[in-house]
């Protein structure tokens, strides 16, 4: 096979993943915020004093919230869950961020679901082992039991996907996570392309290329990219991950990544502008940064007004 075809295969395969990626992390945090309610009895309670639209329009807030930090990889917690209601200009009341507080899954099962797909792309037997390996490569905390429970949501991804039952609170809610991880492949699918169009792309993924991109894309999906960790955790976790499946990692490969120059993916930019959006506020970069300032990180807003352009391009506002 022609390497310009060889390359292009790969761009459409991996393409095909930074898509299903984002599905596959909407799906595990519909099932930890459906899971951890079940186990609760205060929203019963909620129920016999408002009416089930009030409820719900009262809970949105404080839901997305949870939604969004554990997306984001943030803890999630009362005081987490505070800041980003009131960031988005609400009172919290204590009863919604009781429950919202209730629902205080590991913060970092958002890390299983890129490693996962990052050990499709490069060819080896998805395992919880090895599902593991690859997390504890991004300095994240393992747990068998977590990536059991992922790889059976990845496992049930297909026949979930064509499921046309009644949408439910919940499933609304996530359908933020969703929308913002589409839009977040979107940014994605542009570096990637840039990457695909550079001369030598070709004779690089004949010289194991594909790992050291799969290990980029993988750390951005799961809030490790460069300008959160710094360079030199970012290419230490692409070695360690590489590594992680069996390959040495090699210094002219890490060297041919850093020369795509990857900044910011935005990601929790992206994030925190469908939060608003899935409240009802108004998307603009000063509620954006609130949101972001909120979540504990340093808003920038060069990165945020880059974000919102393509949200508003994406969204036609």
């Amino acid at each position: 096979m022609e390497t310009g075809n060889v390359a292009e295969g790969w761009r459409t395969e991996i393409a095909g993943v930074i898509v299903a990626v984002a599905d596959l992390i909407a799906r595990i945090i519909l099932s930890e915020v459906e899971a951890a309610r079940e186990k609760q009895n205060i929203l019963a309670k909620m129920y016999m004093k408002l009416e089930q639209d009030k409820l719900e329009k009262a809970m949105a807030p404080y839901i997305g919230a949870v939604v969004f930090l554990s997306f984001t990889g943030k803890e999630v917690n009362g005081k987490s869950i505070e800041g980003i209601v009131r960031s988005a200009g609400i009172e919290p009341e204590d009863r919604f961020l009781k429950f919202a507080a209730s629902l205080n899954f590991e913060n970092s099962i958002i890390a299983y679901a890129p490693a996962v797909y990052f050990l499709k792309v490069v060819r080896r037997e998805i395992t919880a082992e090895n599902v593991m390996a690859v997390v504890g490569a991004m300095g994240k905390s393992t747990d068998e039991k977590i990536a059991r429970h992922v790889l059976d949501i990845y496992s049930m991804q297909s026949a979930a996907s064509k499921k046309s039952a009644e949408i439910g609170f919940e499933e609304r809610m996530i359908s933020s996570v969703r929308e913002a991880a589409t839009m977040l492949s979107k940014i994605m699918l542009i570096e990637l392309d840039r990457t695909f169009e550079k001369k030598d792309i070709a004779d690089h993924i004949g010289k194991g290329f594909i790992p050291y991109l799969a290990a980029v894309g993988t750390l951005v999906y799961a809030g490790e990219d460069i300008d959160a960790v710094g360079a030199e955790k970012f290419y230490r976790y692409i070695a360690a991950m590489v590594e992680a499946v069996g390959v040495a990692a090699d210094k002219s490969m890490l060297e041919y990544v850093s020369s795509f120059n990857y900044g910011s993916s935005g990601f929790v930019y992206v994030s925190a502008a469908y939060y608003l959006k899935s409240i009802g506020m108004n998307v603009d970069i000063r509620q954006v940064m609130a949101v972001v300032a909120a979540s504990g990180e340093n808003p920038d807003e060069a990165t945020a007004g880059f974000v919102l352009t393509i949200y508003k391009d994406y969204n036609k506002v």
